[in-house]
């Protein structure tokens, strides 16, 4: 997987340049725990980092919440440029604040969409009563009861073996993590329906990083945020790859939504922006939105939706 690609490559550039001075084992695959675990182990020093989706960070913090709201980030040109920009600092600033947890970057997992082993998803009535697993993550499951489905929050270590019981129908994921993860073996059904970005994050363990002389924290760094730079290009490399092999032998019947076919599942999860305003204390909300108009007016692209309409 290009995050597993990622890894290994800021494990050969690191030890490179420290000259052996800092030593990097990866273990890909949840070896060492669930995404949740491995940030709890982070937080608690066991692990000096880790990488994982920032839905599992809701169990400790809710200041990103914010980021699993739906159909958000038009681009991935949006999403790199708000994370890797001052107010995507700032953000990252106030977790370390919160948890002691020092998020230098982002490695790309990409676009969520949807795989089942009942039918192809066209609409949000053809998910009615699906038993999807979702992250464990309290808007994700909002989302997808607004869409009528019945989702579960589920760990990514039990999914697989949810399909294969048939404890769940269906689950988010997207292209590459079903090719990697095989999950093509044992869902038939592909959606690309984009309903969420996943911010995958990097984090060290804070009082690891002070325990550092200052040139080698530096060097940890850059050395992390080179690494991202690099499996962001084979992650937007291998989504093609991934279509290409999910459709070669028909693996999976991948059904692409039209923009009018996409609108119905963005006009039927906007309530979930009011509802989060409703639920949530995030002051910073109306900062972070007006950022991503920024980025879209930047780059010529219009937003999902008006967000100012939600206060």
């Amino acid at each position: 997987h290009p995050i597993t690609q990622g890894q290994y490559y800021f494990e050969q550039i690191l030890e490179e340049r420290s000259n052996g001075m800092i030593q990097v084992e990866i273990y890909p695959n949840c070896q060492l725990g669930a995404p949740r675990e491995l940030i709890e182990q982070v937080m608690n020093g066991t692990l000096q980092m880790c990488e994982s989706g920032v839905a599992a960070l809701s169990s400790f913090s809710d200041k990103l919440d914010w980021t699993g709201l739906p159909f958000m980030f038009p681009t991935r040109d949006i999403v790199f440029d708000f994370v890797d920009g001052e107010v995507g600092k700032a953000m990252n600033e106030r977790i370390r604040e919160e948890l002691g947890i020092i998020m230098p970057t982002y490695y790309e997992n990409g676009y969520y969409s949807l795989i089942n082993s009942k039918k192809v998803i066209t609409s949000p009535d053809d998910m009615r009563g699906m038993k999807l697993r979702v992250q464990e993550n309290d808007v994700y499951l909002e989302v997808y009861k607004k869409f009528g489905s019945n989702p579960l929050p589920m760990s990514m270590t039990e999914a697989f073996t949810g399909l294969q019981q048939g404890t769940i129908d269906g689950m988010q994921t997207n292209f590459v993590l079903t090719e990697t993860g095989k999950y093509y073996e044992i869902a038939r059904n592909f959606t690309d329906l984009k309903v969420f970005y996943d911010l995958t994050g990097i984090y060290i363990n804070e009082d690891f990083y002070n325990t550092l002389p200052e040139d080698l924290q530096g060097l940890l760094i850059e050395c992390i945020v080179e690494s991202a730079e690099y499996q962001r290009e084979l992650a937007d490399r291998a989504v093609d790859g991934s279509i290409a092999f999910l459709q070669d032998g028909k693996k999976m019947d991948i059904y692409f939504l039209s923009d009018e076919e996409r609108q119905v599942f963005i006009d039927m999860a906007g309530p979930v922006y009011s509802w989060f305003i409703n639920q949530k204390n995030e002051p910073h909300l109306e900062e972070y939105f007006a950022e991503i108009n920024r980025l879209c007016e930047l780059h010529g692209v219009t937003p999902n939706y008006d967000f100012g309409s939600f206060f």
